[in-house]
């Protein structure tokens, strides 16, 4: 978990050229994510995911350098799903708590990322906004827009993400052995 690689990483790379940072400026207006405008419920838009519920943008293959910025496939989750994966985003399944709201645990297929019973597939830690808090919007798409880019090994794998009924979720791997946090402050 964690890791996007299959290979061991060369942390020796060359620095980036004018080139590539021109690459890098032109791709990053491509794959900004701004929630839809208008009735439409759900986060992305039409015509931006494919059958899977996944995002189409800028899809790719190949193992990328560690830190480097990878074309997006999040899935869209619907807030029925999310609910399914966490049983109805019950109590006894908070992971924690912050600024931006609650995290609750939840299952998913590993290969469709549809939700699954406790147990089954893999675990996901699912993020939901408190709507009370003064961060939601602007937090949610930083989240999505930037950590839906980036793969390394030292950062946990955004999936996907939900917009609906002015919720704002975010899914997550889930970590086995807890937060950072709880390892540098105990």
């Amino acid at each position: 978990m964690g890791n996007c690689f299959g290979t061991q990483v060369d942390h020796h790379s060359q620095p980036p050229t004018p080139e590539d940072t021109k690459k890098l400026k032109d791709s990053s207006n491509q794959h900004g994510v701004v929630p839809p405008t208008g009735n439409k419920e759900s986060g992305g838009g039409e015509g931006n995911e494919t059958s899977s519920g996944r995002s189409k943008e800028g899809e790719g293959g190949g193992v990328p350098a560690s830190g480097k910025i990878v074309s997006t496939t999040l899935k869209i989750f619907t807030l029925a799903e999310l609910k399914a994966a966490t049983r109805n985003f019950r109590p006894d399944t908070v992971l924690g708590e912050g600024g931006f709201g609650r995290v609750f645990k939840g299952w998913v297929d590993d290969k469709t990322y549809a939700p699954s019973k406790v147990g089954v597939g893999i675990a996901v830690a699912v993020k939901k906004s408190n709507p009370d808090s003064s961060q939601g919007l602007q937090e949610w798409q930083a989240e999505v827009k930037f950590l839906g880019k980036f793969c390394h090994p030292n950062l946990v794998k955004l999936l996907g993400y939900c917009w609906e009924e002015n919720q704002f979720l975010l899914v997550y791997e889930y970590m086995q052995k807890g937060s950072l946090e709880n390892h540098l402050f105990r």
